[in-house]
């Protein structure tokens, strides 16, 4: 590992912004180990800097970044340590040397079976010249002119075989492997086999090439489980959560189908409903001359998103069979110094704890960093079993926020929902609002107040009011005579915030042109967004259409058929504002206030707490259905306010009232006299 290379990757990992320790932290530090709730031991050698390589269990139960990770003694005493990580396939250094393999033996035959092809074998002996200065291994190159081939490969030394697999070159996709590592114990003579149905003989040249560094660990192999699977006509598509502190470079795509070749296309679903392309490969397997060549790595952008979408081109070929998803992740190791006289061990997981500053990164890491090669020299530290830790506190760490706030007059409210807040462990939960609550809702989500049975309000957070989250919703399609085709969107509430609509057809190519009319709340002329509707050959994702953030009371897509047949739409889906409230507060019943036009935003203290409440899991709320709030009062509305316009209006009406009564007055005298 260069200096560059450990200094960019600890700029990834150390650099992050620090979140400010959760309330309540404070209060623990007593013992640090109470905010996690796993912990495995370190065996240690004699005291002194160590590397401790993080096994794949600990790092999905962390957050990324491993904010909530530790390293604790059995008194209680933080460890300071550094983060590094190595690349996926760690560099093998500089070549030292390269030079034509001295070739002492060559032995061909050809192996016929009744009613199946040749298989022609050859075997070259080689004499391994001693390592160069500066070198630590060899590697053996096939150079060969033709342009495919598959051939079963062994390397052995003193008649046993220290390597098996394949060489091949393939034309499409375009792939090939035709270098080997041979083992450092090896030296003096080995011996190349291949095997091949390939027509004739490969007669390859031979080429040695010396080294300055071993490959590095091989990467953790995480199985990303609990997958979805779908299947339409050419397409097999994986739906996968992404565990939380993973974030894989390069995916593997595995499956039991003994010969296939597929294009595989890999999504990044984030938060607001939207995907990414992360990358797309080529993945296959075939099983020839009795040896098996694969390529199952699909290399991707690292993801940030909830989940991961996996698209395999079936074409006209069958399923896949047996599926099995893994993410190949480099593997963090801790460097820290660790006492050789007491116990250590790691504590980890439950998102309690902030990213940690040590200067001990800054010492290790900094400008100039210590030599890769000295790092990588240190003793191992390894890591036992994980276990629940005992001394694991799982008492709320939002305990001291959980009291009400002032009290509330709910009648201004037209609408009202009943809340069923479960126990939580951290005193937290979330409510996602629906499209019928923005739909009663102002724009800015100002008139929205949680309260208990006694009218007492309970501070809450909003997040995500910038998130859009797709929401299918049913069309009904109507097609005129100038070729055209109106596609009309049934919106689940109105009038409803969004940001665009997704749609999916069954045709694999389209190119039409289209506009989408927005009808807006107070029922204007249609907001109109005009472009060319489009799906280029070979992609199978929907198509979506963004239009800024509008509030809309309908929608529907027109697009113009020409003199093709209209366009099946198989599935729509619009991108609709999906806040969320946080709401610390203990278990019970509660009551959500929606629909007070005149209302102003409320300020929670427990705005200054935002990154804490979104470091803590919550518990999800359940919702009663929207009702009208039978206590709603228009009076009340009118008075609850106190705004100078109100006032004046109030005013207004009480002199009007006098007027009249003095107007009837007068009349009344009039009328008696």
């Amino acid at each position: 590992m260069t200096r560059e290379l450990l200094a960019a990757t600890l700029a990834l990992t150390l650099l992050l912004p620090s979140r400010p320790a959760p309330a309540g932290e404070e209060a623990r530090e007593g013992d640090l180990r109470r905010l996690f709730p796993h912990t495995a031991p370190l065996t240690v050698g004699s005291a002194g800097l160590h590397r401790i390589p993080i096994p794949a269990g600990v790092l999905a139960a962390c957050r990324p970044g491993l904010s909530d990770l530790r390293i604790v003694t059995a008194g209680g005493t933080e460890i300071p340590f550094a983060v590094t990580a190595g690349p996926l396939s760690p560099a093998a250094g500089a070549p030292v040397v390269t030079l034509p393999a001295r070739i002492v033996e060559v032995r061909r035959h050809e192996d016929r079976e009744p009613g199946g092809p040749p298989v022609f074998r050859e075997a070259y002996t080689l004499e391994l010249p001693p390592l160069p200065e500066g070198a630590e291994r060899w590697e053996l190159e096939i150079v060969a002119s033709r342009s495919g081939f598959v051939c079963a490969l062994e390397l052995a030394a003193g008649g046993t075989v220290v390597e098996r697999g394949s060489a091949f070159r393939l034309r499409e996709p375009p792939a090939e492997r035709l270098r080997f590592a041979v083992p450092i114990s090896v030296t003096g003579r080995v011996e190349l086999r291949l095997a091949g149905e390939n027509g004739d003989y490969l007669r390859p040249r031979l080429r040695l090439r010396a080294w300055g560094a071993a490959p590095g660990p091989p990467p953790l192999e995480v199985p990303l489980e609990d997958a979805t699977v779908t299947r339409r006509e050419g397409l097999t598509v994986l739906e996968v959560p992404r565990p939380g502190g993973l974030r894989p470079p390069v995916l593997r795509l595995d499956s039991s189908t003994p010969n296939h070749l597929r294009r595989v296309s890999v999504w990044d679903e984030l938060p607001d409903g939207t995907s990414a392309l992360l990358g797309t490969a080529t993945v296959f397997r075939m099983e020839i001359a009795g040896t098996t060549t694969s390529q199952d790595q699909i290399p991707i952008r690292p993801p940030s998103g909830i989940r991961l979408r996996v698209e395999i081109r079936d074409g006209d070929s069958p399923p896949l069979e047996d599926l099995r998803l893994q993410a190949l992740v480099p593997r963090p190791v801790l460097v820290a110094s660790l006492p050789g006289d007491t116990p250590v061990a790691l504590y980890f997981g439950g998102g309690r704890a902030h990213l940690p500053s040590y200067d001990l990164a800054d010492l290790l890491l900094g400008v100039p960093p210590v030599p890769a090669e000295e790092l990588t020299a240190l003793p191992l530290a390894s890591v036992g079993p994980v276990v629940s830790n005992p001394s694991f506190d799982p008492s709320p760490v939002l305990a001291f926020l959980l009291h009400p706030g002032a009290p509330l007059d709910p009648r201004p409210f037209r609408h009202h929902r009943t809340l069923e807040l479960p126990a939580s462990r951290e005193g937290l939960a979330a409510l996602a609002l629906q499209p019928a609550d923005l739909a009663v809702l102002r724009p800015d989500l100002a008139d929205l107040r949680v309260v208990d049975g006694q009218g007492r309000q309970w501070p809450f957070l909003l997040v995500g009011l910038g998130a859009f989250a797709p929401v299918e919703v049913s069309h009904r399609r109507e097609t005129d005579r100038r070729g055209a085709s109106r596609y009309t969107f049934e919106l689940p509430a109105a009038p409803l915030p969004i940001s665009g609509v997704s749609v999916d057809f069954t045709a694999s190519f389209f190119a039409r042109p289209f506009h989408l009319e927005a009808r807006s709340p107070d029922h204007r002329e249609p907001i109109v967004r005009t472009g060319l509707l489009e799906r280029q050959r070979g992609r199978t994702t929907p198509v979506t259409i963004g239009t800024g953030r509008l509030r809309v009371d309908g929608l529907a897509l027109v697009v113009g058929d020409g003199g093709d047949a209209p366009l099946e739409m198989r599935s729509a889906r619009l991108l609709i504002q999906r806040p969320v409230l946080l709401l610390p507060a203990p278990e019970g019943l509660y009551t959500l206030l929606l629909g007070n036009p005149g209302a102003r935003a409320p300020h929670y203290e427990l705005e200054r707490l935002r990154d804490t409440l979104l470091a803590l899991p919550a518990v999800e709320i359940t919702a009663g259905p929207l009702e009208a709030n039978p206590r709603f009062s228009a009076t009340a509305r009118l008075f609850a306010g106190g705004s100078s316009s109100q006032l004046l209006l109030l005013a207004a009406l009480a002199l009007a009232t006098l007027v009249l009564v003095g107007l009837t007055l007068k009349l009344a005298r009039r009328e008696s006299g």
